[in-house]
């Protein structure tokens, strides 16, 4: 989980992945080729916020940490927003600023 948590993290800063993720389309590049494109269809990204908010709710500490910072930077694209509302992430925000982790209350508000 915390792996998970930590990728989905990584990934979510970028405006670049946020494309990727939310415009159903990853561009890859493989050695010496060009870049190729892979469809992502709107039930593997309704997964994917789907597994971050079950992420959210994680005892660890530290997976929670990484999953609502991924949450919070994924949603900030303000694209598919009615996905995140659909799934319960803004509920699963509010719980976390009820944590005794200061980090996870600033992530949370953010």
């Amino acid at each position: 989980r915390y792996l998970a948590a930590l990728s989905f993290r990584k990934l979510s800063p970028t405006i670049s992945s946020h494309n990727s993720l939310i415009n159903d389309e990853i561009s890859t590049t493989t050695m010496g080729s060009r870049g190729t494109s892979i469809r992502i269809d709107d039930d593997l990204f309704y997964s994917l916020v789907q597994n971050i908010v079950s992420l959210v709710k994680v005892q660890d500490g530290k997976t929670r940490k990484h999953a609502a910072t991924a949450l919070r930077d994924l949603s900030a694209s303000g694209k598919e927003n009615n996905i995140f509302f659909k799934l319960g992430a803004p509920a699963a925000m509010v719980e976390l600023v009820k944590d005794n982790d200061k980090d996870i209350q600033i992530i949370a508000v953010a």
